[in-house]
């Protein structure tokens, strides 16, 4: 069952704060999402919206099905996003604070577009979470 949010929502897990994204919201370069006081995650549909100003720890989204065809030394011919073609799949380190990861998923674009891929393997991404160790300074 696939959950669809219609708003912006916010999700407090102790440690961790979660920013779920609206498909309309996560396709937007202009956003602005605040800090968080605790590790901040934004989950969008497009990777679009990590071009905005996104105060977040870790962005994590999908849609780009990583190009679907990939060609040796150019990469994606496609992406359907505004992200640089070298974000359109897996981890890209956007600067010292800010994380994207980006799935290529296991489906592929539907409507007109060719239902296929080439050297673009379908893959499944599980992000461990695990507490940063604090050294104290006295």
């Amino acid at each position: 069952d696939v959950v669809t949010l219609l708003q912006r929502q916010h999700f407090d897990l102790g440690d961790v704060v979660i920013t779920g994204l609206p498909l309309r919201d996560s396709r937007q370069l202009r956003i602005t999402i605040g800090p968080q006081s605790k590790f901040h995650i934004v989950f969008g549909h497009a990777p679009d919206f990590s071009l905005g100003r996104v105060d977040a720890d870790l962005l994590i989204a999908g849609h780009t099905h990583g190009g679907q065809v990939r060609l040796p030394f150019i990469g994606p011919l496609i992406t359907l996003s505004r992200v640089p073609r070298a974000h359109a799949a897996g981890l890209n380190r956007l600067d010292a604070q800010r994380t994207l990861i980006v799935s290529r998923g296991i489906g592929m674009e539907r409507g007109s577009a060719p239902r296929l891929r080439f050297l673009c393997r379908p893959e499944i991404v599980f992000v461990d979470l695990v507490p940063a160790l604090r050294s104290e300074h006295r």
